[in-house]
């Protein structure tokens, strides 16, 4: 397959760009900064630069390509924020200007936003806790996802919970519908797993994916 990756640059995004080469796929790196990839040795590669607050560059961008990553960070921890709104809108309008079949995008959301399916510490103490902390961008995410779920777009959601730097282990929990029951953190590296398995597997359209250690 031909996978478009936008924010290939991020911590999530790299990990993604190297775990779907690593399977034989296409890769094309989406950046705003072509520059921050420099260094990167994942072959082969394709580099394109867009932006996702511009339709017309991502249209660019996503030509030819089988299906999209959406993979942007938050901007900011604290600062209101319409980054990925704005992002997830302008990938589905160009995706499906570019033809890719389906519209096909899988949006790497968080397990923060939801507690349906967490035991009774993480849903009353934990969570609430955090979602405190990442009030603006957990709601710029929440309106993300509804922005792709009442798309008519191929669309696939993950929600991991905290990220770690930790090797890639080669094994992940997943749920559909509801978070991982216990899962408090997965590596970069095994996020990247699931969001190239959710790629490939055609049954996951239209689903939302929590995913943990």
């Amino acid at each position: 397959m031909r996978i478009a990756i936008i924010g290939a640059n991020g911590g999530t995004g790299i990990q993604v760009v190297e775990r779907a080469a690593a399977r034989g796929h296409d890769v094309i790196a989406v950046v705003r900064s072509p520059e921050k990839l420099d260094g990167l040795t994942t072959t082969p590669l394709t580099i394109a630069q867009a932006d996702v607050t511009d339709r017309g560059s991502l249209v660019s961008a996503l030509q030819g390509c089988d299906a999209v990553v959406f993979a942007v960070g938050p901007a900011s921890t604290s600062a209101p924020t319409t980054l990925r709104e704005m992002g997830i809108r302008n990938t589905v309008e160009a995706a499906r200007e570019a033809g890719v079949p389906g519209a096909r995008v899988i949006a790497v959301s968080a397990s923060g936003i939801s507690t349906a399916g967490d035991d009774p510490f993480t849903r009353f103490v934990l969570k609430p806790i955090v979602q405190r902390v990442l009030r603006e961008p957990f709601r710029d995410l929440r309106a993300a996802e509804l922005v792709l779920t009442n798309s008519e777009s191929a669309w696939t959601i993950v929600r991991p919970p905290r990220l770690t730097d930790k090797p890639r282990s080669g094994h992940y929990r997943s749920r559909e519908q509801k978070n991982v029951t216990g899962g408090l953190s997965i590596s970069r590296g095994d996020l990247a797993d699931a969001v190239v398995d959710l790629i490939e597997n055609p049954a996951s359209i239209r689903t939302i994916v929590s995913v943990a250690s």
